[in-house]
């Protein structure tokens, strides 16, 4: 299977990529789509085309490329409206929002991995939102999501947690998750869920 790459031009700071680095070599299996830079409404398009097109190639059954394709969307919404921006060479005039993808293939299971800069204020409330998804089962994360719909609450981002509830609902297994700390009060955040492709 070839590597996919799909490299942001801004993807180019040194503490950015280190990170990048790592955040490869911790992938386990074959990567088949990967993307580092900066997630903005302008490429957002491009990103998904390409992924399409390398589904295609996967041999892949409809229904579950359909699955890992929406899985992907509603991955990168989160990287999307999450991202805590950076700022280049210090200055604060020149932000960007830099985030990393990976879909791997490792025997029956393929995993999605993302990555992201996040205020590190926001850790205690991101760990406990995927361990509280962590704790569900399908059918009390089917309830969940059904309540949080009836009572319509929502964040400042919208959605009130729909998105990733709906990634566990799609996916097989736990969210696995780490902290890294940086600089400047951030962390990158990492995330990775898994699909069973066979």
């Amino acid at each position: 299977m070839k590597y996919f790459s799909y490299l942001s031009r801004n993807f180019c700071l040194d503490m950015e990529l280190q990170l990048n680095t790592q955040f490869i070599k911790d992938i386990e299996g074959e990567i088949a789509f990967s993307f580092q830079g900066e997630m903005n409404s302008n490429n957002i398009t491009n990103i998904l085309d390409s992924l399409e097109i390398k589904l295609n190639i996967i041999n892949l059954d409809a229904k579950t490329k359909k699955r890992v394709f929406y899985v992907v969307v509603e991955l990168i919404q989160n990287l999307f409206h999450h991202s805590c921006p950076v700022y280049l060479n210090g200055n604060k005039n020149e932000e960007i929002r830099l985030s990393s993808f990976v879909v791997a293939i490792n025997g029956s299971s393929l995993s999605i991995t993302t990555g992201n800069f996040v205020n590190e204020k926001k850790i205690s409330e991101i760990a406990r939102r995927i361990d509280t998804i962590n704790n569900c089962t399908k059918e009390e994360l089917k309830d969940h999501y059904k309540r949080i719909l009836t009572n319509q609450v929502f964040s400042d981002k919208g959605g009130g947690g729909l998105g990733m509830i709906d990634v566990a609902r799609k996916t097989d297994g736990k969210f696995k998750y780490v902290f890294e700390s940086h600089k400047n009060n951030m962390v990158f955040f990492q995330l990775q869920v898994y699909i069973n492709i066979n």
